[in-house]
This record gives structure tokens, sequence and C-alpha cells, in this order.
């Protein structure tokens, strides 16, 4: 799945982003979520606080999952086959001192919050250098 585009310049003013009702910081090697995650759509802001560049992918763990049978996955020797959640949103590398804004309709259940971003002393993915997260949504 491949399309070209074009990408023009524009004086169009920058719109603002929406007010996030939740922050999750990305710091070396965690996150920091600023409060209770609600079963809603809310909007997320994602600030890299770290000094690395760091990822926010947020994914839905499978009824009964737990992070670590997220993260014993992509181990060798684990079972062929899918990892046990479904990729919900978050943002892909983001620079130190970056981020943004996204929006995602939370419902109840186990998420992880993963940073796939390789180490670049380790070639080791971040998460498994302890940096991913698991929060409840209620």
């Amino acid at each position: 799945m491949i399309k070209p585009i074009t990408v023009i310049e524009s004086e169009a003013p920058l719109v603002a982003a929406p007010a996030a009702e939740v922050t999750i910081d990305m710091v070396d090697f965690g996150f920091g979520v600023s409060e209770t995650i609600s079963s809603v759509t809310q909007y997320v802001q994602v600030p890299n606080k770290g000094q690395q560049e760091h990822e926010a992918f947020l994914i839905q763990l499978n009824p009964d999952a737990s992070v670590e049978d997220f993260w014993g996955a992509f181990e060798t020797g684990a079972p062929p086959g899918p990892p046990p959640g479904q990729g919900r949103s978050g943002f892909q590398e983001v620079k130190s001192g970056g981020g943004g804004v996204f929006t995602t309709g939370f419902t109840p259940g186990n998420y992880a919050l993963v940073c796939f971003v390789e180490d670049p002393n380790t070639g080791a993915p971040y998460f498994a250098l302890v940096m991913i997260h698991e929060l409840t949504v209620q």
C-alpha cells in the first residue's frame, strides 16, 4: 500500500492542538500517565521528556492478557502467531522535546504503552529495557 503525495507550502494559519484530557510522558525509559483513564473517547497529549527518541504505541491487550504476555510474544522461542493485543493509536518515533496529541476511544480493559524504538547502544527495542507500561481502563 503505497501512494505518492505532494507537499506544497501553505500560508494558512496553523491550527492549535486540541486540549488533552490525559497526558502520557515519555521518559528514558518509561511512561508517566497523568491520571486514571476513563472509558470514553479522549485526547491524549504525549510529550517526549527523555533525552532519546521514543514512541508511545497504545495496545489494547486481549482479555486475561498482561503486559508480560505481550512482551513474551517477542522473545526468542515464543509460539508463532500475533501478540495478545491490538494496536489502537499513538505516536511513532518522536525526538526529544517533541510530542503531540492523539485521540482514541478507550473501552474497559487492560492496555499497554510500548516503545519499539531500538536503543542505539544495544540494538534492543526500548520495551526490552522496561519501556512498557500496563494500565487499566474502567
